[in-house]
């Protein structure tokens, strides 16, 4: 029931029913609602901005236990995430690609724990150097390039490989507001 405490104050499905706990509200597993910005904390751990409205995709398991918030636009995921700051641009770990070749969901790639703000912008860059890499032929991926190569595998496989190319160039840590990365220096 604390799940459910949690999350309500976030999520609107349309109805009016207010003392309806959010799992009996489901009428299947996804439901797309409103979270509105009240500056409190979310389920996953992140503080929402005051005034920001982003749509969420929220997954609850059959319990109420498993939460996984994704979001339907890599757009709508910014609004929440806000700037990732100077001379900085949000990664996707397992590419926005994947989506349309491996079939993965929108919300499992635009979600909050598939994004780290990294370097970006300029000639020489960790994001530069990863997409260079990804575009790349490797040996181990026969003639293909290593963003072809990696289409075959699971969410789970490319996950892991996505943060072994991020710590080539920094530490990568996983906090309650997401993951974060430190260049080395």
């Amino acid at each position: 029931m604390l799940l459910s405490t949690l999350i309500f104050p976030f999520i609107w499905d349309g109805s009016n029913e207010a003392d309806v706990p959010i799992r009996d509200r489901l009428s299947n597993q996804f439901t797309v609602g409103r979270a509105l910005a009240t500056a409190n904390l979310t389920p996953w751990g992140k503080l929402f901005k005051a005034g920001k409205i982003a749509m969420l995709l929220v997954k609850v398991g059959s319990k109420g236990e498993d939460v996984v918030t994704g979001f339907r636009t890599f757009d709508e995921l910014k609004k929440v995430l806000g700037s990732a700051g100077e001379n900085k641009a949000w990664y996707h770990i397992v590419e926005q690609s994947q989506v349309a070749k491996y079939g993965f969901s929108v919300g499992d790639i635009q979600n909050l724990n598939n994004v780290v703000a990294i370097p970006s912008g300029y000639s020489g860059s960790v994001h530069s150097k990863i997409s260079g890499f990804y575009s790349s032929k490797q040996p181990f991926t026969n003639g293909k390039t290593v963003r072809e190569w990696l289409s075959g595998k699971s969410f789970e496989y490319q996950f892991e490989f996505g943060l072994q190319q991020l710590k080539k160039y920094g530490t990568v840590e996983q906090t309650s507001n997401g993951w974060v990365f430190k260049l080395f220096e």
